[in-house]
């Protein structure tokens, strides 16, 4: 099944940017593209649409979204980062965020602000939704499998 998303209730200048020839992660778009300013999903809101299905929450809301964020930041220290600022993205960033108020660090996870999170409120998509128990439940038996294959691994080497 396809992850669909809804971003029509976020603010553009939340969820949207234009490409510039300065844009640090070459990777997102072409050389044309960034030449012709096409406009392209914000690093921070694509991490958040993916991270729907991660935390088991398929809305952001006014009333969640604290909920929303510290998912994140459980998931993120057992799992590791769904994305972070590589070199040179951070002033890149901070710069092009200045608006919104956020500054950025190289390293730093692009979902560590809950003030991003509640930028996005009004992202949706069709993730399935999982109660607080059901998420930990989930995240703490992947962690263990995870972690137990680690050790495995380390013992017959």
């Amino acid at each position: 099944m396809s992850l669909n998303w809804n971003l029509a209730d976020v603010r553009d200048e939340v969820c949207w940017r234009k490409s510039t020839e300065t844009w640090p992660d070459k990777g997102d778009c072409s050389d044309e593209q960034r030449a012709a300013g096409l406009e392209f999903m914000h690093p921070a809101t694509d991490k958040l649409v993916w991270a729907t299905m991660a935390v088991g929450m398929p809305t952001i809301k006014e009333e969640n979204y604290l909920e929303f964020f510290c998912r994140v930041q459980i998931y993120e220290a057992l799992m590791g980062k769904m994305g972070w600022h590589t070199e040179g993205s951070a002033p890149f960033w901070t710069e092009m965020d200045k608006h919104l108020g956020w500054e950025w660090r190289e390293g730093e996870s692009w979902l560590s602000k809950v003030e991003v999170i509640h930028a996005n409120i009004g992202l949706g998509t069709n993730a399935t939704r999982e109660t607080r128990t059901q998420f930990v439940s989930r995240i703490t038996k992947r962690f263990k499998e995870d972690y137990e294959r680690i050790m495995k691994r380390k013992l017959e080497a």
